[in-house]
């Protein structure tokens, strides 16, 4: 709990328990930065799977990450936050 607190306390959502756990080998690190990638493409979600296949991920598990990463972000705003905490570090 001290580290929760001292976390969130740094302004960084804290990221711990099942929600934050990686789907299909995707943490919500990585989806951050592949979702980040879209920009270069207009935010055409049709070339997320080449972007998540040049950071090794392969297409099925790129969608079964996109869905489960979404219904996370909406059911949990901790994960929300994180999310976009990593999403706008992303260069």
């Amino acid at each position: 709990m001290a580290q929760v607190n001292a976390t969130s306390a740094a302004g960084v959502a804290p990221t711990g328990g099942p929600d934050f756990e990686p789907v299909a080998g995707v943490s919500l690190q990585l989806y951050a930065e592949i979702s980040k990638g879209l920009a270069a493409y207009n935010y055409d979600q049709s070339k997320a799977p080449e972007i998540a296949a040049s950071k090794g991920i392969l297409a099925d598990a790129w969608a079964a990450a996109m869905t489960e990463w979404n219904v996370r972000m909406q059911r949990n705003p901790a994960v929300a936050k994180a999310f976009n905490t990593y999403y706008t570090s992303v260069v």
